[in-house]
């Protein structure tokens, strides 16, 4: 079983702060983080615990996450305080610095899971492809996904799950943050396309 690989007392404080469908997710997310690491010949144990640590506050209420995020600090950028649940990721990156000194990888990768960012290190690209395509994720592109993240490049698949989240973003009339862009326009600019219409 996957968390094996999760110090007991962050499994104990994750199992405090999420219900049980969120842990499954995070279960499911730390599986093909794994699988995808291995289908490009990588292993590091510190996905599971990126798995583990991407979604802990995900659970907690809107006016606790604020809280939070103000006192650790985090720069308080457009959309954010008043979207709440887009400060989940940073508040755990906080978090799993401060009280379990998780390194810059890890800390990048729980940071950035939602939105990406366009320096993203290996670790932080394979739990933002893990949990777009996560087993019981179910949207038409899911497969098609799911083989680029184990059969094709791991850049090519991260700017494909990049993609998803700003095209899913415009379909349900959500926000598309300013990292996805940065992330997508990046791709564009060293040549993914000529952003040409």
């Amino acid at each position: 079983m996957v968390v094996k690989a999760v110090p007991k007392e962050i499994f104990k404080v994750v199992k405090s702060l999420v219900t049980e469908d969120r842990f499954s997710h995070m279960s499911r997310v730390a599986e093909w983080c794994l699988k995808i690491a291995a289908s490009h010949g990588l292993q590091d144990d510190r996905l599971v615990l990126a798995a583990f640590s991407h979604d802990m506050f995900r659970d907690v209420k809107p006016g606790i996450l604020v809280k939070l995020a103000r006192f650790y600090k985090i720069e308080e950028k457009r959309y954010y305080f008043s979207r709440p649940v887009l400060l989940h990721g940073p508040v755990a990156a906080k978090y799993m610095k401060r009280r379990f000194g998780i390194d810059d990888e890890v800390f990048e990768a729980v940071y950035y899971h939602t939105s990406g960012t366009p320096k993203m290190r290996t670790l932080g690209k394979i739990l933002v492809i893990a949990d777009v395509v996560e087993q019981s994720r179910d949207f038409p592109q899911v497969d098609e996904l799911r083989k680029l993240a184990l059969a094709g490049d791991l850049d090519e698949a991260y700017r494909a799950v990049i993609k998803q989240k700003a095209l899913y973003a415009l379909e349900k009339n959500l926000l598309i943050l300013p990292e996805t862009t940065e992330t997508w326009n990046e791709y564009v600019e060293r040549g993914g396309n000529s952003g040409e219409t």
